[in-house]
């Protein structure tokens, strides 16, 4: 907290600055266009630190900064827009000049709590573990009672794989705040990232073709030290369509390595046993390699390359159809709520009567203006170089347009909800002329989420958007698909 004389004359000038800046304000376009707020409606002039802070949780840090800097060069004692400039530094991973303007606050103010945790809090995001829990332990040294210093140490603990210590102190914190949701939070995470977990998932759809497909899969997670993970999978599947039915089993293996924040590598190895009545068993390897990439603070790039078997219709599992590809996608958050997404891959597929290649890209623009909100716009092509009728969507092309939206009210302990839809046009080329017909898709669910992890979700799935299915019976008009999915989470905790 500031020293009692700093209290004193900010008390004193709070009256000051708040006419201040409405007449700095007012009489100024210059400085009302320097610090970038002309726009903002007058509710948000009224509280300009609410307007700077709105702007740094965006990610819009110069704005931020400009505004800060404007109110104290109004009030040059304003120990609140010190603060928020630094914070807003260290949002925007400017850790260097964060630490700047914490250590300014400290000069200034000796005894400020709150820029102490900052420096604290930076000193871990930049990598400097060690030096993050010495400054957290020096904090609890000072008050032992703050519920927010046993929160910090504890999260730089998990950090450097000390779950036992950080779990003890986050059961310390709650004891002193047991309805602090930062530190429920921190816990669930803790208990999230050490914990061996069960991932049941149940799969039934039909659709318009007659098409009918169900699956039962269970996948076995265990964390490793330093944020990697092991899993194995294990899956059985079954298909009909008419008087034909199919029968998929399998099992897979995959390992990940994180690296920071930077990036991550999965490598994923597997084989599949198919069965029909028209063929013999037969045993087929998968696999695939996948890729995650942070370039900037901004900027992110995905890839993968490998090999699929395709088991969802009977005709597929008669076939023994195998797709060969690769896929690259990158994602570009703009400023504000934008973001911008695009990917592309192509694939070889073999087995059947014929070999096929598919080419496809996407490209995505979504507004996420709330966490559990988002409104976009998405379009897709799929281009096949020949049209199969060995059981996979085969057109010669495929066009998508669609308008999309995502809301998932709820908290992150108890019941929520998730509703996804899609509404657009889609056009299909098989062998004469294009067919046209909406696009539509759909998904309810309900969730239900525990405090150390565990969760059962249950949702309904509708789609007029034709897939992997042959689309030989209906025209895209005509298409749909229902289904039902029900999942789980159950944490083994070690």
């Amino acid at each position: 907290m500031p020293n009692a004389a700093a209290q004193v004359v900010g008390r004193v000038e709070l009256f000051t600055r708040s006419v201040a800046v409405r007449l700095v304000l007012a009489v100024s376009p210059l400085a009302a266009s320097t610090i970038a707020i002309a726009p903002l409606a007058a509710q948000e002039l009224a509280s300009p630190h609410a307007t700077a802070r709105a702007h740094a949780i965006a990610g819009r840090t110069d704005r931020a900064l400009a505004l800060y800097d404007s109110l104290r060069a109004i009030v040059p004692m304003d120990r609140d827009a010190a603060i928020g400039a630094a914070t807003a530094l260290a949002w925007g991973k400017r850790y260097a000049e964060a630490e700047g303007r914490y250590r300014d606050i400290l000069a200034r103010w000796p005894d400020d709590l709150e820029a102490a945790q900052g420096m604290a809090r930076v000193a871990a995001w930049r990598g400097d573990l060690p030096a993050s829990e010495q400054q957290w332990r020096a904090l609890l040294d000072r008050d032992r009672q703050n519920p927010d210093h046993w929160l910090g140490l504890a999260q730089v603990l998990r950090w450097q794989d000390r779950r036992a210590e950080a779990l003890g102190l986050l059961e310390r914190a709650l004891t002193m705040a047991p309805h602090h949701e930062e530190i429920r939070a921190e816990r669930r995470r803790a208990y999230a990232a050490y914990a061996n977990s069960l991932e049941p998932v149940i799969r039934q759809s039909s659709d318009s073709e007659g098409n009918s497909f169900w699956s039962v899969a269970l996948t076995a997670s265990m964390p490793l030290s330093g944020g990697h993970q092991a899993r194995m999978s294990a899956v059985e599947r079954s298909a009909g369509l008419g008087a034909r039915a199919g029968r998929s089993r399998g099992m897979e293996a995959a390992a990940e390595w994180v690296f920071a924040e930077r990036g991550a590598l999965v490598v994923e190895a597997g084989v599949l046993q198919l069965a029909d009545a028209e063929s013999p068993s037969r045993l087929l390897p998968s696999g695939r390699l996948r890729g995650r990439w942070v370039a900037a603070q901004r900027l992110r790039f995905d890839g993968s390359a490998g090999r699929a078997v395709l088991d969802e219709t009977a005709p597929l599992i008669a076939n023994a159809i195998v797709m060969d590809g690769a896929v690259l996608a990158t994602q570009l958050r703009l400023r504000s709520v934008w973001r911008l997404a695009a990917s592309g891959g192509v694939s070889s597929i073999r087995g059947g009567a014929v070999p096929n290649q598919r080419q496809e890209w996407e490209a995505a623009l979504v507004a996420a203006p709330r966490t559990a909100f988002e409104v976009g716009a998405r379009v897709r092509q799929v281009q096949h170089a020949r049209v199969a009728t060995d059981g996979y969507f085969s057109p010669r092309r495929h066009d998508i347009a669609e308008a999309t939206m995502r809301w998932e009210p709820g908290q992150s302990v108890g019941w929520g909800a998730r509703f996804e839809g899609a509404l657009g046009t889609q056009q299909v080329t098989l062998i004469g002329p294009a067919q046209r017909g909406p696009a539509q898709r759909l998904y309810l669910g309900l969730a239900r989420r525990w405090e150390l992890g565990g969760q059962f979700q249950l949702g309904y799935e509708y789609t007029s958007v034709a897939g992997l299915v042959p689309l030989g019976v209906s025209a895209p008009a005509d298409y749909r698909r229902h289904g039902v999915v029900a999942s789980g989470r159950l944490p083994l905790l070690r």
